[in-house]
């Protein structure tokens, strides 16, 4: 995976989850697909707005220390027990979004463009979250820590001008 481009373009991507999503959530392919993409956008930019108070070292950390390659796998099984990834997720949403309040907005924001309720946003958000970090903590290890450390705002850098601020401004500026 080499920037955060890929990582929204994963879903579409990859029939199998957004088939798995679709399906636990009533809705259609295109719709999930269009939900997921945001979500993942907005978990992005809360990254990216973490990294740049904080340094990538918290990042870091917690992939070397979560399950997130495993609850990664179980997000993407249709018709799986989501307990342990709608805990970790939120976990995840905690640190990344900062408050629930943001989390309400994003899924308000989320909403008002896809038309689709609320509630199943706020449901698919820790899922997406999950999901996420499942696939940095994939990219991290095939990477290495170093390298990954390294590239990390590369990653977000998803038009290569050397400044990830504009591409994530860019996507997060599509929920409004």
């Amino acid at each position: 995976m080499n920037n955060f481009l890929d990582l929204i373009n994963y879903a579409s991507q990859r029939p199998e989850l957004i088939q798995s999503l679709a399906s636990q959530f009533g809705l259609d392919q295109k719709q999930t697909d269009t939900v997921s993409q945001m979500l993942i956008s907005a978990v992005a930019g809360g990254m990216l707005t973490n990294i740049q108070k904080q340094g990538a070292a918290p990042l870091i950390n917690a992939l070397e220390s979560g399950n997130h390659e495993k609850l990664l796998e179980k997000a993407k099984s249709p018709g799986e027990n989501l307990f342990n990834v709608l805990q970790e997720g939120n976990g995840i949403l905690s640190h990344v979004l900062g408050s629930k309040d943001v989390s309400r907005q994003v899924a308000g924001a989320v909403e008002q463009k896809t038309n689709t309720e609320a509630a199943i946003i706020k449901t698919m958000l820790p899922i997406i979250a999950t999901i996420v970090m499942g696939l940095l903590a994939q990219s991290r290890r095939k990477q290495g820590n170093d390298q990954l450390s390294g590239n990390l705002l590369g990653m977000l850098d998803m038009n290569g001008d050397g400044s990830p601020v504009d591409d994530i401004v860019r996507l997060v500026g599509a929920l409004k």
